[in-house]
């Protein structure tokens, strides 16, 4: 974010909005890289959004229809901030979609087939909780065992790290005291802290989705994850463990059947986070 400088103007005039165009030549791969990561995440969201939306019900009962677009905001929300330099908020929002993902994956696996109006009614107090709990409330069905123990001490991690950004704690405010005395405020970010920021927003995304993925039927995943010929698709976020887990589970498909060793193996090579 860039302002004119001038002592009688209030701080935010002359202010404009940051273009990947305009980034310094050490930030722009990795702000590029930023902007690869949340796109990857919006293409996910529709694609299941589509998927499930042939079902007759979606309308009436699914509430990713309504969340989806409180998780396309942020998304958006987030790489503008994370381009501007606006960290902090970056990892307050992404707090949010980790507890919308794991309610809704919660509600959704708790009354499918109930209405939207049934689950607000029925539900409203782990709705309105602030709390997620994912190891008693979702059943993570989409992963193997081994692999739900990790995924669920991912998700505490990613959640408590986020959450220390909501509040204005002491530790807070001396991490803060160090970056404003390091020159380090909004807009004047080093390329390790965009580095950082990016390594948290694919795994906490990578969570978000497994999630939104534990919410619908297993066929809505098929029906996306899987090319024509069997292979999975080329997507950012197959290079989560937890995502390929989840493809993992269409091995069993026929179309997979003539070249299963070569997508496992390409299926473990992409893994990087």
């Amino acid at each position: 974010m860039s302002a004119d400088s001038g002592d009688d103007k209030p701080v935010w005039q002359g202010m404009k909005r940051t273009s990947l165009d305009d980034l310094q030549s050490d930030k722009a791969p990795h702000l590029r890289r930023t902007h690869e990561i949340m796109w990857a995440y919006l293409g996910g969201l529709r694609a299941i959004n589509l998927s499930i939306s042939r079902n007759p019900t979606y309308r009436g009962n699914h509430l990713l229809r309504y969340l989806s677009q409180e998780l396309i905001e942020g998304a958006i929300a987030i790489e503008i901030l994370a381009i501007e330099g606006v960290q902090a908020v970056v990892k307050r929002e992404l707090r949010f979609v980790l507890e919308a993902s794991a309610k809704l994956a919660s509600v959704e696996q708790s009354g499918y087939d109930k209405t939207v109006e049934e689950k607000l009614n029925e539900y409203r107090d782990r709705l309105q909780s602030h709390r997620i709990s994912v190891q008693r409330e979702v059943d993570l069905n989409l992963l193997p065992v081994a692999l739900q123990h990790e995924f669920i001490r991912e998700v505490g991690w990613l959640y408590g790290t986020t959450s220390s950004f909501v509040h204005w704690t002491v530790d807070q405010i001396e991490r803060r005291i160090k970056s404003v005395e390091a020159g380090r405020v909004a807009g004047q970010e080093t390329v390790d802290d965009i580095m950082e920021l990016n390594a948290l927003l694919e795994r906490a995304l990578a969570a978000s989705l497994t999630l939104v993925f534990h919410s619908v039927p297993k066929s809505a995943i098929g029906d996306w994850i899987l090319d024509g010929d069997g292979n999975t698709i080329d997507w950012y976020f197959t290079q989560s463990k937890f995502i390929a887990a989840v493809d993992a589970e269409f091995d069993y498909k026929h179309e997979r059947q003539s070249h299963l060793d070569a997508i496992k193996a390409t299926r473990a090579a992409r893994i990087r986070f």
